[in-house]
């Protein structure tokens, strides 16, 4: 079973908490997803920092926001969990930072095959 609780397009709360900085949610739902039967975690690099935005404009675009932010939340989880990760995003360089930054054999999640 994939846990896919690990998603800021989805959990308004989650980026609110991403873009202060703040990881203890992900770190907390990788563990509870885990705990619950989770084999595999998924995780979704896709924030909006509207806040970040209003001071430096390149926030507002996902190519600058998401291979910044995947690496972080992939040391995060494999911190605290030792299952695979799934990297999920449509930023080709946000899955490449995932890659790097990742300990192990991910899976790789929403390639959309453009260029």
């Amino acid at each position: 079973m994939i846990g896919e609780r690990i998603n800021s397009t989805r959990r308004k709360i989650l980026a609110t908490e991403l873009e202060q900085d703040d990881f203890s949610r992900v770190e907390a739902d990788a563990i509870a997803q885990v705990a619950c039967g989770a084999t595999m975690l998924n995780v979704n690099s896709g924030a909006v920092f509207s806040n970040k935005m209003a001071e430096d404009p390149r926030y507002a675009d996902n190519n600058f926001v998401e291979p910044m932010l995947m690496p972080e939340l992939i040391r995060r989880v494999q911190a605290v969990v030792d299952v695979p990760l799934c990297i999920d995003s449509s930023v080709p360089g946000a899955l490449l930072a995932g890659l790097e930054a990742c300990e192990g054999r991910p899976l790789l999640n929403s390639v959309t095959g453009e260029e």
